[in-house]
């Protein structure tokens, strides 16, 4: 992992903290949409109230291979 990546989790941490988000898992990559990163928003028929919880990634910037936390 590059140094730059470091950074990036220990501010995801630091981030994580101060949300008191205890069950977001550093060992999973957030833009891949693990329960973890993102909770499934309830389907029209749920009678159940789910906060949105997610970690939103843009994985589409020209000429980069890789996925960006743009929101959460």
């Amino acid at each position: 992992m590059s140094e730059f990546y470091v950074y990036l989790e220990k501010a995801l941490k630091v981030i994580a903290k101060s949300l008191g988000k205890k069950d977001w898992d550093f060992e999973i990559d957030p833009c891949s949409n693990h329960p973890n990163w993102a909770t499934p928003k309830p389907t029209p028929t749920s009678r159940l109230y789910i906060v949105e919880n997610n970690v939103t990634c843009n994985c589409s910037v020209a000429a980069d291979n890789f996925c960006h936390v743009v929101e959460m």
